[in-house]
């Protein structure tokens, strides 16, 4: 390719209305349905990857093994409308963090690789200094002194669904089964377990952490009542459904290394998928009811907590669990 040709194609990358980015499969955010642009290094070049079309930046996160579980692809849409997200700004930023070249259509016939500074120059584009989204925390830790640690800015993985999000019309449905879920303790437990595991975690959650608190605070003392009926029908269907599950998860403290205890309580988490998000090291709880088990006898906790990790807590009384096994 000449120089006139390559310049004319760096003319029609950037007029191009939409492209996509391949984001970082280890930097995923699979609460939010976020991630950063994932940056490939080839001998000493660090590199970002952009494409013109979906399908062939789909072939390359295929071709590299970067499919996230529930086959989320790990690509975001870049257009001039996404502040701090369009290609200018992710190039401003790829820059400031040493980062210098792009290469357009990865693995296809149509490949470029660029290098960033000329693609700007190309394009009659300055440098500019970067803006990037940061958490309160984190402007919190830059007040203090602490520096920032820099990256890109976060982006939307395209079509991302959590397999464990609830919908806020679906949550308002769910929320009406507390109150109306049939006429004997029978009823009940048959409507929940109609129910999935995480929408009977939201169920229990709400019972024992929001309804049973405020009808306390109000004095309402027949609704109290009402719930801590309701609240151990859904234990038992929330622990009936746990003991199923094939792969469930503990976290472990990171100043002992064991088992984490907090606020007396031991937390089981029935996915792995937000580990990355928190603070703590997961380990596979290994034989199922005889490892929960052993998890209540070795920590003697009050309670034991099933969790998602991000959203609800499932509480369940060391002297329920016990019953329950």
């Amino acid at each position: 390719m000449t120089e006139q040709e390559a310049l004319i194609k760096a003319k029609d990358i950037y007029r191009k209305e939409e492209l996509f980015i391949i984001l970082s499969k280890t930097r995923a955010d699979l609460a939010l349905g976020m991630s950063i642009p994932f940056v490939g290094q080839l001998d000493d070049k660090k590199i970002i990857f952009i494409f013109d079309e979906y399908k062939k930046a789909q072939n390359f996160v295929i071709a590299n093994h970067m499919i996230i579980e529930d086959d989320i692809y790990p690509i975001a849409r870049i257009t001039n409308s996404l502040k701090g997200s369009n290609l200018k700004s992710i190039m401003d930023i790829a820059i400031s963090l040493g980062i210098y070249h792009m290469e357009y259509n990865s693995m296809t016939e149509d490949v470029f690789g660029v290098a960033i500074p000329w693609f700007m120059q190309a394009n009659s584009l300055e440098h500019e200094s970067v803006s990037m989204i940061i958490s309160e925390e984190k402007f919190k830790e830059i007040q203090a002194g602490k520096g920032i640690d820099m990256s890109f800015n976060p982006m939307k993985i395209i079509g991302f669904k959590d397999s464990f999000e609830i919908s806020k019309d679906r949550e308002k449905e769910i929320l009406k089964l507390v109150f109306d879920a049939g006429e004997t303790v029978g009823d009940y437990k048959n409507t929940y377990n109609k129910l999935s595991l995480i929408e009977c975690l939201l169920l229990l959650d709400y019972v024992t952490t929001k309804f049973i608190p405020t009808a306390m605070h109000d004095n309402k003392m027949q609704d109290v009542e009402y719930f801590k009926t309701v609240e151990p029908i859904l234990q038992e269907v929330v622990w009936n459904k746990v003991i199923k599950e094939k792969n469930l998860f503990t976290a472990i403290d990171p100043a002992t290394n064991y088992t984490l205890i907090r606020n007396e309580s031991v937390y089981v988490f029935i996915t792995d998928k937000y580990e990355k998000n928190g603070k703590y090291k997961y380990e596979k709880i290994e034989s199922g009811v005889e490892g929960i088990k052993t998890l209540l006898r070795e920590t003697n906790a009050e309670r034991l907590v099933i969790t998602d990790g991000p959203r609800y807590l499932g509480i369940i009384p060391r002297e329920k669990a016990l019953e329950l096994l």
